[in-house]
């Protein structure tokens, strides 16, 4: 008969070690995972603090209502030249009238003129021989 209870001393030792042995290893996961976990918090921490002092910014100053259009001469303008000559735009050779703002866009330039994956755009790009 079976006098019941298992191996020597010496495996039940060896065992108690080993499970020791995991059982630091296990805490001292457990504490570099806190300390990430500490660390990441006190980012996201951060990153909350800045985001909110940028949400509670006051607005900046509206644009003036003139800041689109050209400026209102001061004289009447020479002889022989145009109204429109002495305007920002008149150097870049846009025509304009006072109304007008200098930056608007022509028709075509968009996004889409730049996309190379469809064709008839013109994205730059040519490969002979493919569809």
């Amino acid at each position: 008969m079976c006098g019941g209870g298992g191996g020597s001393g010496a495996d039940r030792a060896a065992a108690d070690r080993r499970h020791q042995e995991n059982m630091a290893r296990q805490r001292e996961q457990m504490e570099e995972q806190k300390r990430q976990f500490e660390i990441q918090q006190a980012a996201s921490e951060k990153r909350y603090q800045e985001q909110l002092a940028m949400s509670q910014r006051p607005a900046p100053p509206a644009p003036s209502p003139t800041a689109m259009a050209p400026a209102a001469a001061l004289a009447a303008p020479a002889a022989g030249k145009s109204p429109t000559a002495n305007s920002p735009s008149a150097s870049l050779g846009v025509p304009t009238t006072s109304q007008t703002p200098i930056n608007v866009r022509t028709r075509g330039r968009g996004r889409r003129s730049m996309r190379a994956d469809i064709a008839g755009y013109g994205g730059g790009v040519s490969i002979p021989g493919s569809p």
